[in-house]
């Protein structure tokens, strides 16, 4: 009975082993021929139920009675949800055709620098008399700057509420797979589809300007370079 009563104080936990498939619906829109380099910074868990000051906890993504559920992500078990987005943030913008890097902090050497809070980031069985309604939701809330330091993007929030009707012995790992793959690429997708506009390359349009008849080129500078004479 003791022992009963020291496992329910210390709680239980299991780190969920999860893969991510990367990439995203090319129907979307968001490839790009930019090769603006993005840096991506670590992510600020603002999770309240989540302890900042404790590397295992910061895995969590879900918790039942007594037990806590983190995350195994590249065979490392319970892996902090902030470094989580930050490298998987980086690969999808490498997909979408960015030189995305990772960054301690922001940087001059960029064009621009993405950071976020992690305002939620986890799953939910709400059991009911036969069923359970299984809940994954994510909201980030993400901002930009440029190279000079200028805020391109402020704090505006992405968020993704799957729900859906599971029967009773739905698996916390598919509940955990369906957080990574459906309502998180949802929400990276939703990103990569709002930046594209902001982050698209100025190498990809074609200013001109005459002058006594000779056609002037402005490079991705705004430089005006002679072309060539059009007459």
């Amino acid at each position: 009975m003791l022992s009963l009563a020291v496992l329910a104080a210390a709680g239980c936990t299991r780190s969920l082993d999860v893969k991510y498939a990367g990439g995203f619906d090319q129907a979307s829109g968001v490839k790009t021929t930019s090769l603006k380099k993005v840096a991506i910074l670590p992510f600020n868990d603002e999770r309240a139920w989540v302890d900042k000051a404790d590397e295992q906890s910061r895995s969590y993504i879900a918790k039942q009675g007594v037990w806590k559920f983190g995350l195994t992500f590249e065979g490392k078990e319970y892996t902090p949800v902030s470094g989580l987005l930050q490298t998987l943030f980086v690969s999808e913008f490498k997909a979408a055709g960015y030189d995305a890097v990772a960054s301690a902090s922001p940087s001059s050497d960029v064009a621009y620098n993405l950071s976020g809070r992690v305002v939620n980031f986890e799953f939910e069985n709400e059991t009911g008399l036969v069923t359970v309604t299984s809940r994954r939701v994510v909201t980030l809330a993400l901002s930009l700057t440029d190279s000079t330091g200028k805020s391109v993007l402020d704090n505006q929030l992405f968020s993704e509420n799957d729900r859906e009707n599971e029967g009773m012995g739905v698996m916390h790992s598919t509940n955990a797979d369906k957080l990574m793959n459906r309502a998180l690429k949802k929400v990276v997708t939703d990103v990569l589809i709002r930046l594209k506009p902001q982050l698209a390359s100025r190498d990809n349009i074609d200013f001109r300007v005459t002058l006594n008849g000779i056609a002037l080129h402005q490079d991705s500078y705004g430089a005006y370079q002679l072309a060539h004479n059009i007459r």
